[in-house]
């Protein structure tokens, strides 16, 4: 799939985690592992591999073998902006987790296209509110 990353986006992390999430929807044995709390600041080869490794060996035993109650990466499913915060629901197997309120890569867009820095909090097992001062009309999250 060809990347879409839209105008103004070049193409940058969000566009390349798009096109790397595509086949989840089209193969019933696609597995996608999600590093972005794995690695460093400007990278997507996180010097530590085991956490990679033990996900992939997750999905395997999962989408392969058929084994039970195997977790997996959380995968966005929908987003709702309410009150100057993005909502933002993931597929996910166990609670969400932040380290910070700062997570990588994240940005907010207002409906005028500005695009800025997040931060975000987890309000439910599978949801995270992000927002920015900067920004008081949110209409996409990247």
């Amino acid at each position: 799939r060809p990347l879409r990353p839209g105008p103004g986006w070049g193409v940058g992390w969000a566009a390349l985690r798009e096109s790397q999430a595509y086949p989840k929807d089209q193969v019933s044995s696609f597995g996608y592992v999600v590093t972005l709390d794995l690695g460093q600041n400007g990278t997507h080869h996180p010097c530590t591999k085991k956490g990679i490794g033990e996900r992939a060996a997750q999905i395997a035993l999962r989408n392969v073998y058929a084994f039970p109650n195997i977790s997996y990466s959380p995968y966005f499913t929908k987003a709702v902006f309410r009150g100057g915060i993005a909502y933002i629901t993931f597929n996910t197997s166990s609670p969400l987790v932040l380290n910070g309120t700062y997570v990588a890569a994240l940005t907010l867009v207002s409906c005028k296209g500005t695009k800025v820095w997040a931060s975000a909090t987890i309000t439910a097992w599978d949801t995270i509110a992000v927002s920015s001062p900067a920004v008081s009309d949110p209409c996409s999250v990247r």
